[in-house]
């Protein structure tokens, strides 16, 4: 019985320490800081000023930067070495200006804007308008994102919005669809009562990444750290899971949130718990990278880093000051960190080590 008890705790022993060493071979990632982007680069109007809008930087695979102006309507166009090269559009009602742009995307070398939820807008990259078609629908949708995952296929995340007796219903979906937009596959929808459930929008709406071969779909959630993987044709390839405690907010965390005065009349019920992840994306590895903490707040940005479904590393982004950011970071060939409050890209060499 002794002999037992002995063998029992060597084996329990040699499981701790091997846990303890796969926690210490974690990788961490280390930046070098290449150039910044500036709000008024130089060669460019300089009457627009330069407002980022979300959602409105991207990456073209040969590393030029594209950044959608919001108060000007414009799309700035900066080479991989972040030097100003021209112009795209701005806000206008002439056939090669933009009312409203709702959301743009690449395809092979044009870029395509979608113009008041029923124009699609093809321009080439250097600026020159090509074409314009309007795009049918059977109920009022709203794209929010759209990225081209190869030659024939997009991804898209759109809003949509139904009458039902007197109720507006509001619905939100990904979907993968061809390039004339016609849906191919739904891989999530998901539909409110806006009069009744209004404030729970927000946990429907789906977060999304990709890269070579997947698709990572999540959604806002407040008691389960799960990242759903999808082929490219949108069959379920499995999850990525990991343990997680809901956390409740403090009470001097709500006081920086709202510290502008600006707190929703629901905040108590939306903001009683953490989520268990705010963001994700893909990396120039076709790694996960999932934002656990920060963002639009005063803490540190902390991310897992995970190779398929295994966790690779951590990565943590000081915000020094303590005071709430304006800062988003988006991953491709670089690391971009965007402050939309001093209207700048900085841009980083990233590895991993």
């Amino acid at each position: 019985m002794k002999n037992t008890l002995i063998l029992v705790s060597i084996i329990i022993l040699l499981i701790s320490c091997s846990k303890k060493e796969e926690v210490q071979k974690l990788k961490t990632v280390k930046l070098t800081k290449l150039y910044t982007i500036e709000g008024f680069p130089e060669g460019a109007d300089s009457t627009r000023t330069f407002s980022f809008t979300w959602n409105g930087t991207k990456v073209d695979t040969e590393g030029n930067v594209f950044v959608r102006d919001d108060k000007s309507g414009s799309i700035r166009v900066f080479d991989r070495n972040g030097k100003f090269e021209n112009n795209i559009t701005n806000t206008g009602m002439g056939p090669e200006e933009i009312e409203r742009s709702n959301v743009y995307y690449f395809d092979r070398d044009t870029v395509c804007i979608i113009d008041n939820m029923i124009k699609l807008k093809k321009f080439l990259k250097n600026g020159k308008y090509i074409s314009t078609k309007i795009i049918e629908h059977e109920e009022i949708t709203l794209p929010q994102e759209i990225y081209e995952l190869n030659d024939s296929i997009l991804v898209v995340r759109m809003t949509t919005y139904k009458r039902a007796e007197n109720n507006l219903i509001l619905g939100q979906s990904l979907s993968i669809v061809d390039k004339d937009l016609n849906t191919k596959k739904v891989i999530y929808e998901a539909f409110v009562d806006y009069p009744k459930e209004g404030d729970q929008i927000l946990f429907k709406e789906p977060i999304f990444t990709y890269n070579d071969s997947s698709i990572f779909l999540t959604k806002r959630n407040k008691s389960e750290y799960k990242v759903d993987v999808y082929s490219h044709t949108g069959k379920f390839k499995g999850n990525i899971r990991k343990k997680y405690v809901k956390k409740r907010f403090t009470a001097e965390e709500l006081d920086l949130m709202f510290k502008d005065g600006n707190k929703p009349k629901d905040a108590d019920k939306i903001y009683d718990y953490k989520l268990a992840m705010y963001d994700i994306m893909a990396d120039k590895n076709g790694y996960l990278w999932t934002l656990i903490e920060g963002g639009f707040s005063s803490k540190d940005m902390v991310f897992d880093i995970f190779n398929n479904d295994k966790l690779i590393a951590n990565f943590v982004l000081e915000n020094p000051t303590k005071e709430k950011h304006e800062k988003v970071i988006y991953l491709k060939d670089k690391f971009y960190l965007i402050d939309y409050e001093n209207d700048i890209i900085e841009v980083y060499d990233y590895e991993f080590e």
